[in-house]
C-alpha cells in the first residue's frame, strides 16, 4: 500500500512540474486564457489565489485528472 502512495505522489510530482513548465512557456495573453478556462475570470483576484471564490464560496485553484486520459480537459463550468 505504502509503495503504491509513494508512485501514486511521485507521479502527481512529475506531472505538476511538466505543468508548470507549460505554463511558464506561456506568454501573458496565453496564461489569461488559461486562468479565463479554469477559473471563469482572465484576472487574478486582487490579494492572490486564496481569494478565488466560485459559486459555493472560496476555491482553491486546483488541476486535476479525470475520466479517461483520452478525454478533452473541463472547464470551470463544469
Amino acid at each position: 500500500m505504502t509503495l503504491i502512495l509513494i508512485r501514486y505522489l511521485i507521479a502527481g510530482i512529475v506531472n505538476l512540474i511538466v505543468v508548470s513548465q507549460v505554463v511558464l512557456s506561456f506568454n501573458n495573453e496565453m496564461r489569461s486564457r488559461l486562468l479565463q478556462f479554469v477559473t471563469g475570470t482572465s484576472r487574478v483576484p486582487m490579494n492572490g489565489f486564496k481569494e478565488l471564490y466560485g459559486s459555493n464560496g472560496p476555491q482553491l485553484f486546483t488541476i486535476e485528472k479525470w475520466g479517461k486520459p483520452t478525454n478533452y480537459p473541463r472547464a470551470h463550468t463544469w
